[in-house]
């Protein structure tokens, strides 16, 4: 973001008319929302031009010319702090004398404010957020095939113009621009047919913002909505353009890409924790802290109480993971309990697993659980510990302490064989964890944060 320039200065004659040498200094005057660097990723930080008893004082001067060294010249990077227009002004002056500087050159700077932000998707539980620039700049914005029925229509949401209240799958945009004189600002795709629409709303209704060739003019910053409308997987780019009005010239460019989610991760809390953001008991609701982290990163977030979920499976959890399947297009699934939570993971991988076997006939296409995590896991309705391997699951890892009397899991038994898994017993020798703080420990949620990411890549979210 930062506008390259070169400053150079050559003075023809460094001889005095009396006789003897003549020195110039080289020094820089800019507005002060402005800051001069020595390198494109910044470097060091270049002082404006200050004077005393009318001399440019020596930490503030670029450069003294003298002799044979007659000629500047330096490659600076400018950062704006703010929106401004302002002069740089780059002045050469006598060193011995307190008369105006001999020669100047000025040009003038228009700073805008210029971005786009995107947002995590809508999940119950967690408040959207802006997503990490590194994360989407490197990796496109995930959202969700909107081709679900939140309107209550026999016809899928993406096929309608109509606002419903219930809609809950679009993903906020925010547009930051500045009012400057010559500059008009246009967002646009250079998709002929592109599957994403933008609208005003994030309950859609009307007709949605005009992007197509040309694109749609924006006047002002605004936030608009970003909805995916297909069952394809087509990524699709959107531009923000900064152009100069009275030539066409295009100066500024930053593009976004949007990317339909082709997993989720379910997050079920223990006995007594109710999924928040921001949790209700900061640092030891470690669970519901790992899911939100995640959230944040731009991965496809659901965070569940574990009463959503029964010992087989039934409830608002199975819903949505149905939901997302038939309807989101959504291929993988990763499952993550704690507590209890992990005796509903265990509910949920069986109901997945009546459908693959035809008992059951909600899911109407294909589906991977690619990986399933317990956390001192204990069977639902009991306070026994959850061995069973969850049904389906690719590959399983679980934590588990003894030192509990009374709560506490134990190693998963890997009947069936199919897929890896893993067993680690956490504080073996030791009191240090037990029920209530085993999801907080640092180990299980950075090995659980390490397994997630090895099973769904980001870049493949």
């Amino acid at each position: 973001d930062l506008a390259e320039t070169i400053l150079y200065v050559w003075v023809d004659n460094l001889t005095k008319v009396t006789g003897g040498a003549l020195s110039f200094d080289v020094y820089s005057i800019f507005p002060t929302d402005i800051v001069m660097w020595t390198e494109g990723t910044k470097g060091s930080r270049l002082h404006r031009g200050v004077e005393s008893d009318g001399r440019i004082t020596e930490q503030t001067r670029l450069a003294t010319l003298s002799g044979a060294s007659n000629v500047f010249t330096r490659t600076v990077y400018m950062e704006a702090n703010n929106a401004v227009t302002g002069t740089v002004m780059l002045q050469a002056k006598p060193v011995l004398s307190t008369s105006a500087a001999t020669g100047s050159d000025t040009v003038k700077i228009t700073a805008i404010d210029f971005g786009l932000t995107p947002y995590t998707p809508q999940t119950q539980y967690i408040v959207p957020m802006e997503i990490p620039e590194a994360n989407w700049k490197e990796n496109g914005v995930g959202i969700r095939r909107n081709g679900d029925y939140d309107s209550g229509n026999t016809l899928p949401d993406w096929s309608l113009g109509t606002a419903t209240s219930q809609e809950n799958d679009l993903i906020r945009l925010d547009i930051a621009v500045s009012t400057a004189t010559g500059i008009e600002y246009k967002i646009r795709t250079s998709a002929t047919a592109p599957n994403v629409r933008l609208w005003d709303s994030a309950l859609k209704g009307g007709y949605p913002v005009h992007t197509v060739t040309s694109g749609s003019v924006v006047a002002a910053s605004k936030t608009v909505y970003a909805e995916y409308t297909s069952s394809g997987n087509a990524a699709v780019t959107f531009e923000l353009v900064a152009i100069l009005t009275a030539t066409g010239q295009e100066l500024y460019t930053e593009e976004i890409v949007f990317q339909p989610f082709n997993s989720m991760i379910v997050v079920l809390g223990g006995e007594f924790q109710v999924p928040n953001d921001p949790v209700n008991s900061p640092g030891n609701h470690g669970i519901f802290d790992w899911a939100i982290a995640r959230y944040r990163e731009g991965y496809n977030v659901y965070m569940y109480d574990e009463d959503d979920c029964s010992g087989y499976g039934v409830g608002a959890t199975y819903n949505d993971i149905v939901n997302s399947i038939n309807n989101h297009r959504i291929q993988n699934i990763a499952i993550a309990g704690y507590s209890h939570g992990g005796g509903s993971t265990y509910g949920l991988s069986w109901r997945l697993n009546e459908n693959v076997a035809g008992r059951l006939t909600d899911i109407t296409r294909s589906f991977n659980v690619v990986l399933t995590a317990y956390i001192d896991a204990v069977q639902d309705y009991t306070a026994s510990p959850e061995t069973r391997r969850p049904l389906l699951s690719q590959s399983h890892v679980n934590f588990y302490q003894l030192n509990s009397w009374h709560l506490y899991g134990g190693a998963t038994v890997a009947v069936p064989a199919v897929g890896t898994t893993e067993n680690h017993h956490i504080d073996p020798n030791g009191s240090l964890i037990g029920h209530g703080n085993i999801d907080d420990d640092l180990f299980v949620l950075q090995t659980l944060e390490a397994r997630l990411k090895l099973r769904i890549p980001f870049a493949n979210r």
